[in-house]
């Protein structure tokens, strides 16, 4: 038999579990194609789940627990009915992504689980259009009795290879146990009317990573909508960029609960409760008119607000309390009521990870024009490891792993003819004593995977080929 937790009366799936249907979808419903071999879509393994899925707009209906092996890509509509059983991914491969949404609506409705246990796996991606002509050009809905687990990476990540992700539009109602809940990625910069919109619903929950999880990042450009959702982790909602509008949410960080940077973000909080170990409202802005505090709670042991936050003045109906909030009667989840058997403790490597990420902020900075190849995918891969490195818990193993993928990357740019930088200052921006020597040797005499050290194999100095873009 399964495992049970009685927290969360939860059970890891080894056996079939009693069918109880979960009920009509929450936010739409579709009619059930008249004729079909799949007619109800009705599965119990996963080569059953991937012949029903290449349906037109698939209606698929789980009748056992499936074993995910291979990622699922969505291209369609699909709907997919838990039915009260789960979905566990067993691919063989760390930052795995379960489904990968490129353009049509997946929608998550009846009872039921997903499981994401592997290191750094991403339960759902979504990335959208080119134009900003195409609505809706991918969403995903996701129903109140679903709940997503991902102890060790990510519930919903939105990005794009392509620096826009139109027409992408989420709307959660369900619940969330993940080291971090919902990720907007920096790369996402379309601006207008079909920028993507992110609507967390009433009663839904995100539980992130006490020590290290951030429930909500929004760094790219997107519109985020929050209702009456209990969210907990050790950041709240670190938010840089893109328009939100905070409701009533009821936020418990054990750091701060709202965290704020970045100079072109818009926030209009409306209510809700908003309580930190630390500070209620923290971070730094230049300009504070940008955030307009209606209403809504603030409470910090330290304080309610950061000192270096100066929006107090700026406040029109919120109140600032300096203590704790009880939740008590709000029953919110935190990180301790995830079943300990999903959770992997990981050893301290504070330093070698600021580090690293010093060194990620100035790769950022590099300029599209100035290379003919290896550009997008060197950015693919700082965009895997931002999202490793957000964790303080991070393995040194698994960080040494990362700066040596990011020099392999580097090693691969191509510079064009007529590029700004010179090669001496591309080294510099890796080598300039931003990684310490530690990371870049490995920690026993015999080379890594028969090649030598990191240094020998990629060298301080590396001979591009320059070519014309």
């Amino acid at each position: 038999m399964g495992r049970r937790s009685r927290a969360l009366d939860f059970v890891i799936p080894n056996l079939p579990t009693p069918p109880s249907f979960g009920g009509t979808p929450l936010f739409r419903t579709r009619t059930q194609p008249k004729s079909s071999k799949y007619q109800l879509g009705m599965v119990k393994t996963f080569a059953e789940f991937l012949a029903a899925l290449a349906e037109e707009k698939a209606q698929i209906t789980l009748t056992d627990d499936i074993t995910i092996t291979e990622r699922i890509e969505i291209h369609q509509d699909v709907t997919i009915n838990f039915n009260g059983h789960s979905m566990v991914s067993n691919i063989p491969e760390d930052r795995a992504r379960v489904f990968e949404v490129s353009h049509g609506e997946l929608t998550l409705t009846g009872k039921g689980k997903i499981f994401a246990l592997g290191e750094d796996n991403v339960v759902i991606r979504a990335t959208g259009a080119l134009s900003s002509g195409v609505p809706d050009y991918t969403v995903v809905t996701i129903d109140k009795e679903i709940e997503i687990y991902a102890p060790d990476g990510h519930a919903i990540l939105v990005t794009s290879s392509t620096g826009v992700a139109y027409g992408v539009r989420v709307d959660f109602a369900g619940k969330i146990f993940a080291r971090n809940g919902i990720w907007l990625s920096a790369r996402v910069q379309g601006r207008g009317k079909t920028q993507p919109v992110i609507r967390i619903r009433d009663e839904a929950e995100i539980v992130a990573d006490g020590q290290n999880g951030v429930a909500l990042q929004a760094e790219g450009l997107a519109e985020w909508r929050l209702g009456a959702v209990n969210i907990s982790g050790a950041y709240g909602m670190c938010f840089y960029e893109g328009a939100a509008e905070l409701r009533s949410p009821k936020i418990a960080a054990t750091g701060s609960a709202l965290w704020l940077g970045g100079e072109t973000l818009s926030l209009e909080v409306l209510g809700g409760v908003y309580a930190g170990e630390d500070y209620g409202l923290a971070g730094v802005l230049n300009d504070p008119t940008r955030v307009k505090l209606i209403g809504g709670e603030f409470w910090g042991q330290k304080n309610a607000v950061s000192p270096d936050l100066q929006i107090l003045d700026f406040s029109e109906g919120a109140e600032f309390y300096c203590g704790t909030k009880d939740f008590h009667e709000e029953q919110i989840s935190t990180w301790g009521d995830m079943p300990s058997e999903l959770i992997q403790p990981k050893p301290d490597s504070t330093h070698e990870r600021q580090e690293l990420i010093a060194a990620i902020m100035d790769l950022k900075k590099l300029q599209r024009e100035d290379f003919a190849a290896g550009y997008f995918e060197l950015m693919d891969f700082i965009e895997y490891a931002e999202m490793v490195l957000v964790s303080e818990e991070t393995s040194t193993n698994k960080i040494h792993e990362v700066a040596e993928e990011l020099l392999v990357r580097m090693d691969a740019l191509e510079m064009t003819d007529n590029s700004t930088m010179s090669d001496d200052e591309l080294d510099n921006l890796f080598y300039s004593k931003k990684i310490p020597p530690e990371l870049l040797e490995p920690d026993d005499p015999k080379p890594r995977h028969g090649k030598g050290s990191i240094k020998f194999r990629v060298g301080l100095k590396r001979q591009r080929r320059r070519m014309v873009a």
